[in-house]
């Protein structure tokens, strides 16, 4: 894994660029820059020649968290793509959102190192991008805890709902219905998890 590295200093200026460019760079396996694009040199504040055989990490912004990087490099080194919005660092300090697509790049059916395409991430995918980081920040969880108890009730309520069947059926069912009735709930569950 690369270290991370603290860049400063940095500013609350906002840059962008247009929706149809693409900032593209590649990499060698250890992370050095050795190719990049002219939309990337001009949103980075860089020149080329500044960027190439640095490493990629010359631009991170400081509020971006290292276990996102770790996710990103733990998945890019077992040859799968990675997805992610990330908050980078312009050479003056300013800021710039990215959706990044990373993949491995394969010389002769090995790899080689790696590619990112970037483009504009939406205000939604942003917004949603600094609560994450901002709770990776202060230690939390990705999720809080009674997000993930809510969903896993939603997704359980079937099952809650046939063991309460169930358990009421014992006292207004008798004889040969009570196993008969538990085998159609069952029965029922059962088609309702398949779809």
């Amino acid at each position: 894994m690369i270290p991370m590295r603290q860049n400063l200093p940095v500013s609350q200026r906002e840059r962008t660029f247009p929706a149809t460019e693409r900032l593209i760079s590649t990499t060698d396996l250890n992370s050095k820059i050795t190719y990049c694009n002219d939309a990337f040199v001009e949103i980075s504040g860089f020149t080329r020649e500044e960027l190439v055989g640095q490493p990629h990490n010359l631009v991170r912004h400081p509020d971006m968290p290292p276990s996102v990087f770790a996710h990103m490099w733990e998945t890019i080194k077992q040859g799968k793509p990675w997805m992610g919005v990330v908050k980078n660092r312009t050479k003056n300090g300013d800021y710039y959102w990215v959706s990044a697509y990373v993949t491995p790049i394969y010389d002769n059916g090995k790899m080689s190192g790696y590619e990112s395409v970037r483009s504009v991430p939406t205000e939604e995918q942003k917004r949603r991008a600094e609560s994450l980081y901002a709770r990776l920040r202060a230690g939390k969880p990705p999720v809080p805890m009674i997000e993930q108890w809510t969903y896993d009730m939603v997704r359980c309520w079937p099952l809650i709902l046939a063991g309460l069947v169930i358990l009421g059926s014992h006292w207004v069912l008798t004889g040969i219905w009570l196993p008969v009735f538990v085998v159609a709930v069952m029965f029922a569950l059962g088609s309702y998890q398949l779809y």
